[in-house]
């Protein structure tokens, strides 16, 4: 009678280890990641919303006790128009991001429009969810 030689097989992962590190890190680089703000807003709900890329945008956030903030830190009135100003001045095409809270009072969201428009910035938005 004949025997054969029974043959361990193995399998080596590390080709496979190195193939699901390429993958999750390829994943990793290419997924986008929502930033998070720090200011507690609710904006108001809009039907007719619509999707807003604010990459470029001056982001301002009005919460609903009427402080500013711009770009996530909170600025006094004075330190809000010298800010739209340089902003102007440096870009007049810049769009503006406006956040405000549902319960805010409209006269903080007319200052702010205001405010920009004095500075000649019309490219403004309103963010609702």
């Amino acid at each position: 009678m004949l025997t054969r030689s029974k043959c361990k097989t193995h399998i080596d992962i590390v080709p496979l280890i190195d193939v699901l590190t390429a993958l999750i890190f390829f994943f990793i680089v290419t997924m986008n990641f929502k930033s998070r703000s720090i200011v507690a807003i609710e904006p108001p709900k809009i039907k007719s919303a619509g999707n807003i890329n604010a990459q470029d945008d001056i982001i301002i956030a009005i919460n609903k006790d009427g402080k500013i903030f711009l770009n996530e830190s909170v600025v006094s009135s004075s330190e809000f128009e010298q800010a739209i100003k340089r902003a102007s001045e440096i870009d007049h095409s810049q769009s503006v991001l406006i956040i405000a809270d549902e319960n805010s009072e409209l006269k903080h969201l007319a200052y702010v429009f205001d405010c920009c428009k004095q500075h000649n910035l019309y490219k403004l938005r309103l963010q609702a969810r």
